[in-house]
């Protein structure tokens, strides 16, 4: 895939882990699928999409674990919404290596 079009799947009732293939549309700047009902952890390989720059996950139900080191990558990231989630842990130190971060 060439490109791809910021698009939203959020709000629906998705179910499941996160598809870990995700992490293989590196041109991807929005990533937006908060409000459903996904399970497990989330994918390490999404720490491959660099060019992201916002990551709506908020709201997903029974998402847990810690955020992957793998999220140091996301150095383009200007916002993250993770609220409403069951991650466990604390706030990574990398996250001070985010400076184009505006929306934590």
């Amino acid at each position: 895939m060439s490109v791809l079009v910021p698009r939203s799947i959020a709000i629906n009732a998705f179910t499941g882990p996160i598809p870990k293939e995700i992490g293989l549309l590196n041109k991807l700047t929005v990533l937006s699928f908060g409000h459903n009902n996904f399970t497990g952890s989330l994918p390490p390989e999404l720490g491959n999409l660099v060019v992201l720059e916002q990551a709506y996950i908020n709201s997903c139900g029974a998402l847990s674990g810690e955020i992957p080191s793998s999220f140091s990558n996301l150095k383009k990231l200007q916002t993250l919404w993770a609220m409403d989630n069951n991650f466990t842990g604390k706030l990574p130190d990398f996250i001070g290596n985010w400076t184009s971060m505006t929306d934590l």
